[in-house]
This record gives C-alpha cells, sequence and structure tokens, in this order.
C-alpha cells in the first residue's frame, strides 16, 4: 500500500520546486522580450536590410542603433508593412528594450505618416 503523506509530501516538494525556479526564470525571460519597452523617436539615418537594423536620429548629437528582434514589427497608419520599405528619412517611433551589454533591440517600429499623406 503507499502512504497519502508521502504522496502529498512528494507532490508539494515538485510544486515548491517549480514556483523556485519559475521565480529566478521569469525575470530573465521578461527582461528578452522586452517586457518593459522604452520608446525613442526621430529620423531614420541608416538601414541595414541584410541583419535588420535600423539607425535613428532623434537630435543632432542624438542618435541610436537598432535591432529588430524576429518578432518586431513595422506599421504605417496602423497597417503592417515590410521591414524593406523603410526609407532614409522616414520618421518612426520604436519601442524597445535594452540588454546588459547596451544593444537596443526593437519590438515594434511605427512610420509616421509623410507630410500631405494620410491614414
Amino acid at each position: 500500500m503507499f502512504d497519502r503523506r508521502m504522496l502529498l509530501g512528494g507532490i508539494l516538494t515538485g510544486v515548491l520546486a517549480m514556483l523556485f525556479v519559475t521565480a529566478f526564470a521569469f525575470p530573465a525571460f521578461a527582461f528578452s522580450t522586452g517586457a518593459t519597452p522604452f520608446s525613442y523617436s526621430g529620423k531614420v539615418v541608416a538601414i541595414d536590410n541584410a541583419d535588420r537594423i535600423v539607425t535613428v536620429q532623434a537630435a543632432p548629437n542624438d542618435q541610436q542603433i537598432f535591432s529588430m528582434n524576429s518578432h518586431a514589427t513595422v506599421s504605417k497608419c496602423g497597417k503592417l508593412e515590410s521591414f524593406s520599405n523603410l526609407k532614409i528619412g522616414d520618421k518612426v517611433t520604436i519601442a524597445y528594450y535594452e540588454t546588459g551589454d547596451n544593444n537596443y533591440i526593437a519590438n515594434d517600429l511605427s512610420v509616421a505618416p509623410s507630410m500631405g499623406q494620410h491614414c
């Protein structure tokens, strides 16, 4: 016969172990998926289509280089666009997160309508 207390004790130990592992794994997962994104707006000054990298300048001495993550979206007027449609001079807003080694990883890039263009 089996002892119910031993069975419950084993289940409880397993659940506690899973909670312990999750407590330490979740912050790393949340950070890597950009759970707390920052925002940066400016004009596109360089594009690397092959590596999906875009350089955006907010002011004369303020520019950032962003790598688009594999799930990043590009949109214009609320419609999904291809990264390859991005052009030098486009005004954009990027939702991104920063990795520990000062890399900026873009989750979403939104292109503002051009002068005279309406959504």
